[in-house]
This record gives structure tokens, sequence and C-alpha cells, in this order.
């Protein structure tokens, strides 16, 4: 964590001198981005609980789900792709853009936009509150 924390400071400073519309330097929402650190842990812990208890218990399915976000950023929609691969049960196999191609163990729900928010939607929802 520190070394990313490190890396981040390092990125921002050196690499980044793009402005906003307005001619303003962007500056990175760091307090407010480790609410989304907590958000993927929990989600990380709560959904190895149910993947090792569907494991176990031999009952598992397999799904390819294509989903959007709405979110503009490629950079916070390369990280929402990878923090759905970090949490056990799904993996991002392919992004063009702002859709996401995501194979998901034991899918609940066949509606596309249903099965998004349902892998998306809380990653979606922490960025929307962060405001990137």
């Amino acid at each position: 964590v520190v070394f990313g924390i490190i890396s981040i400071i390092a990125t921002e400073k050196f690499l980044l001198k793009k402005t906003a519309g307005n001619g303003k330097t962007q500056k990175f929402p760091f307090l407010r981005f480790f609410a989304f650190i907590f958000v993927l842990l929990f989600q990380i812990y709560k959904s190895g609980f149910v993947a090792i208890g569907k494991i176990l218990t031999g009952k598992l399915d397999s799904s390819v789900v294509d989903i959007e976000t709405d979110i503009e950023s490629e950079i916070i929609v390369s990280i929402m792709a990878n923090a759905i691969t970090l949490t056990p049960g799904t993996v991002t196999i392919e992004k063009k853009g702002k859709k996401l191609k995501v194979l998901w163990l034991d899918p609940k729900i066949c509606v596309p936009e249903t099965a998004g928010y349902e892998i998306k939607g809380v990653y979606e929802k922490i960025f929307r509150r962060i405001g990137v």
C-alpha cells in the first residue's frame, strides 16, 4: 500500500501534466480514494466466503456477461475492471472503452443491465461519491 501511494504521488507530480478544461491541474482525491480501498477489501472477503461455500457444495455455474459503465474516465474504468477481477467469482476478460466483458461464476441474474449492477454497482457507486 505504501509503495502504491508513493507511485501515485510520483506519477501525479512528474508524469501527469494535463490540465482540466479550466486550465487548472487536476488533483487526485487521495483521502476519498481510501474509501474505495476499504470497499474493495470488504467485497473481496465477502465474495471470497460466498465463493468458497459454492465451491465446497459444488453448486457452481459460470456465464460471460457484457456490462457497461457510465464513468467517463478511462483510468477509473480500468481501476474498476481490476477491482472486479480481484473480487472472487468475477474476472474481467475484456475492456473496450466503457464496456466490460466479465466471467461471472454462479450468475444469479441473466439480464445484462441487472447483472451489470450486481457486478459493478458497489464500485461505480463509490467512484461517483469520490467524484472522479
